[in-house]
């Protein structure tokens, strides 16, 4: 990101997509009320709630909050569910005049130097995209091992490191980078999410480097449905076969797809032949970590074959997705 200097202050898009998730929002924006800055001038703002729902059900409790925080907040409706479709929402959104581009999920919750961080490392440091750390907390009680293990947890990062993927909760981009590259979250992946994933791929392949803001930090509150193995391994299921879709979307050769297989194959054999070790010597966190790995080897074949987890369909509504084919 370039430096706009002195004479301005750095002119930023903050994009909150949202569905359903009243409490959550309620409690994004309020985080967002809060920002302080040390490191960087205080940046012009404008707030964006992406309600990803025909008539804008949040629209009320936008403008209830939009009082509290220091920047103009403004409410938008995205009627196409999906969340590749409401991800692009935003990016039609975004200004000529805009210097970065900011988003934050709805279930997280920033900490008062959050945007401080995000805007420091992306001025000292040149970068396109500035990735912070999302940790995790819980809505309800989650068993120790799966506390211990930190397995829906983005981050913690070492400063200004280098990172070879890229989450939209939680990520500062140029802007000047989203005018001239004009990329879109496919939309295929709207029903089974990944979506980002897939995004910063290609965005790393025209040459963007991503790099770690490690204070810049989100926390997200993570409800008792989502502190179980089964959704552990589902999620990392998925995140393998969204990977394997991208590889097929992005380059489609047999010799691609054919080490994207062969991957999978070894990651599912070490996995299984680790898991009862794993499990005995060093504990539950340990042997579902190992499972982990294997649902995400699983993944990476099963994607390469189609066989992808709807996973937004039970968030939507199956009739509702609308998945492109």
């Amino acid at each position: 990101m370039r430096d706009p200097g002195p004479a301005r202050a750095p002119r930023i898009a903050v994009f909150i997509p949202t569905f359903r998730r009243p409490d959550g929002l309620e409690r994004t924006l309020r985080g967002i009320a809060l920002q302080e800055f040390a490191r960087v001038q205080r940046p012009d703002v404008v707030v964006h709630v992406v309600d990803n729902e025909a008539g804008g059900p949040m629209e009320p409790l936008v403008r209830a909050l939009a009082p509290e925080l220091p920047w103009p907040v403004r409410h938008h409706c995205e009627p196409q569910r999906g969340v590749a479709s409401c991800r692009n929402r935003c990016l039609d959104l975004v200004g000529e005049d805009e210097d970065a581009v900011v988003f934050i999920d709805d279930d997280e919750v920033p900490r008062p130097r959050w945007l401080d961080e995000l805007l420091a490392v992306a001025l000292k440091t040149g970068a396109e995209i500035v990735q912070g750390p999302v940790l995790s907390h819980y809505v309800d009680p989650a068993p120790e091992w799966f506390v211990r293990g930190r397995f829906l947890q983005l981050g913690p990062f070492e400063e200004e490191a280098t990172l070879r993927f890229g989450y939209s909760g939680n990520v500062l981009i140029d802007a000047d980078v989203l005018r001239r590259l004009k990329p879109r979250f496919d939309e295929r992946f709207n029903a089974t999410g990944g979506e980002d994933q897939h995004f910063f791929i290609k965005l790393m392949r025209a040459g963007c480097r991503i790099v770690t803001a490690a204070e810049a930090v989100a926390d997200e509150w993570i409800p008792g449905t989502r502190t179980s193995l089964s959704y552990m391994l589902r999620r990392r299921y998925r995140v393998g076969a969204t990977l394997a879709l991208a590889d097929v979307i992005e380059d489609g050769r047999a010799p691609v797809l054919a080490r994207r297989a062969l991957r999978g194959i070894a990651t599912v054999g070490l996995a299984a032949a680790s898991a009862p070790f794993s499990a005995l010597v060093s504990g539950r966190a340990a042997g579902a970590e190992a499972l982990g790995r294997l649902a995400y080897g699983a993944g990476q074949v099963g994607g390469l074959m189609g066989w992808i987890q709807r996973e937004y369909d039970v968030i939507h509504g199956a009739a509702d997705a609308r998945p492109q084919p």
